[in-house]
Order: structure tokens, then sequence, then C-alpha cells
């Protein structure tokens, strides 16, 4: 699992946050997907 803790006053790195994201929703759907197979084996 991944946090991000955004502060107030505080840059955001935007692009990093947004590769963040993307990662762990790509994560999600390969974890999901490979749990879906195992149960259809």
């Amino acid at each position: 699992m991944r946090h991000v803790k955004i502060k107030r006053g505080h840059e955001i790195d935007k692009i990093a946050l947004r590769k963040l994201i993307k990662s762990s929703y790509l994560n999600m759907k390969r974890r999901v997907k490979e749990e879906k197979n195992e149960r259809d084996a």
C-alpha cells in the first residue's frame, strides 16, 4: 500500500504523484487479474 502526505503550504510534485497513482492502479489491476486466474484454474 502506498501513502502520500500532502501538507498545506508545501509544493506538490504533480508528475511524481501522477506516476505513483498510475503505478498503484496498474499494480492493483494486475493483482485482481492474477487472483481471478488463480480462482478459475
